[in-house]
């Protein structure tokens, strides 16, 4: 997930995830508040535009909205790495590695998926490693905590009581 999230919206010498992050028309922008990011995706949808990526995981708005109970959960980060994390881990059931997961994730189109994969694999060796079921256990442990329905149903996307309250992905403050 680290890789994934530094991979789509990483920004600085280390690469770090930032959650007001847009691509849109293949236009990555990282914008300052929540606010203005909002704003952004909110006045292309309102022109009926949907190829808009969204967030620290940039989540497809045409893809992947019904996953969401509003537009407004897409820029929630925890709500956003927690579809991330349910989407990759179906990914790694179907193509049985992290980096086949990784490059579908992207697009199924195999030519951008490799290209991707090849950015994945970079990132992906550059951070330290857990023990080689620690990505696998942890995805699983956070895709159980909501419901198991093609869409969001109201509560699902929410953390269970017994879960930590921990942001997902560590963000820092911009400068």
């Amino acid at each position: 997930m680290q890789t994934i999230t530094r991979l789509e919206t990483g920004r600085g010498k280390t690469a770090d995830p930032w959650p007001w992050t847009i691509n849109h028309a293949g236009n990555g922008s990282w914008f300052q508040t929540e606010d203005e990011a909002r704003s952004f995706v909110f006045s292309r949808i309102k022109r009926g535009e949907s190829n808009i990526d969204i967030g620290c995981f940039q989540i497809n708005y045409r893809w992947h909205a019904d996953g969401f109970r509003s537009l407004d959960d897409m820029f929630n980060p925890d709500l956003n790495a927690l579809y991330a994390a349910r989407f990759l881990i179906d990914l790694y059931r179907e193509f049985g590695t992290w980096a086949e997961a990784a490059g579908a994730y992207h697009s199924r189109t195999p030519k951008f998926a490799e290209k991707y994969k090849a950015k994945f694999s970079k990132i992906r060796n550059l951070l330290p490693q857990p023990d080689s079921s620690a990505p696998l256990k942890q995805i699983q442990e956070v895709a159980s905590t909501w419901g198991r329905s093609g869409t969001a149903r109201p509560g699902s996307l929410f953390l269970s009581e017994s879960a930590t309250n921990q942001p997902f992905i560590p963000f820092r403050k911009s400068d």
